[in-house]
């Protein structure tokens, strides 16, 4: 006969001390992983992660069902002077942008000199047809949607530095390639408050995208990718949904004094 393993008796304070440590070096952690970690019920463990999950120290994946560092895991972190990156912080909102649109999602970042958008984080589509984008990989700056969010924000002599180092290589009938026509974008991406590339870099398939702004300053954006059969509807309510993701973004940043763009592995 097997008896029962006994379960460890832990305070309160003892599960939720140990729940923060294994959050903050693990980066995530399942109910079931915890509770046979700490040797409790995994309905103890559940009940336990719940709770972070309500008070923002921890943030649920849908997708995975495994629990991340919330934001106030997260801003206490950068309190007591941990490197908190940009990826971080925005993890949760894409995850949330996914779960609404189950479209791929994209974080980016331009290069020193403008010339590029760096794909610094993103969240892939489970359809039969994947729009992967490998991590770190660079593409124009000038007819993608994540730059051209980013571009369009910059100071004035920043951009025009930028725009007169530009080849404006034509990737597709739809590429701009003039440096009038971009300003002209610009300013319509000014207006509107995101930016599209219609088939400017790849062949059937349209971005959205709206810029991240931290402490005033212009730092990144986020796009969402699709096929170019989307209709003209689902694309306003899309670029409607990225911008409430870009800005509750950069409510986050504000609170946080120095955020690391993007560490290289």
């Amino acid at each position: 006969m097997v008896l029962p393993r006994k379960l460890t008796t832990l305070s309160n304070t003892e599960i939720s001390l140990k729940i923060i440590s294994i959050l903050a070096s693990r980066g995530k952690l399942g109910v079931r992983e915890l509770a046979r970690e700490l040797n409790i019920a995994p309905s103890t463990s559940l009940r336990f992660l719940r709770t972070f999950a309500e008070s923002g120290f921890a943030s649920l994946d849908e997708e995975s069902k495994m629990y991340r560092p919330g934001m106030q895991l997260i801003k206490i972190a950068a309190q007591i002077g941990q490197d908190i990156t940009l990826s971080q912080v925005a993890r949760i909102e894409l995850e949330n942008l996914f779960s609404q649109t189950h479209e791929t999602v994209n974080l980016g970042i331009l290069d020193e000199d403008m010339q590029h958008v760096l794909h610094v984080d993103k969240i892939m589509t489970d359809g039969v047809i994947r729009i992967d984008t490998p991590l770190g990989e660079e593409a124009p700056s000038h007819c993608t949607a994540l730059g051209k969010a980013i571009l369009a924000f910059k100071p004035k002599e920043a951009l025009e530095r930028a725009m007169n180092q530009f080849d404006f290589t034509k990737f597709t009938p739809n590429t701009i390639t003039d440096s009038s026509a971009l300003y002209h974008e610009f300013s319509e991406i000014q207006r509107k408050g995101y930016a599209i590339d219609n088939e400017e870099f790849t062949k059937h398939l349209i971005c959205i995208a709206a810029p991240i702004f931290h402490q005033n300053e212009v730092v990144a954006s986020i796009s969402l990718s699709t096929l170019s059969l989307l209709n003209r509807d689902i694309a306003k309510e899309y670029a409607a949904l990225i911008q409430d993701t870009a800005g509750r973004i950069s409510a986050e940043l504000s609170s946080i004094s120095n955020v690391l763009l993007y560490r290289r592995q």
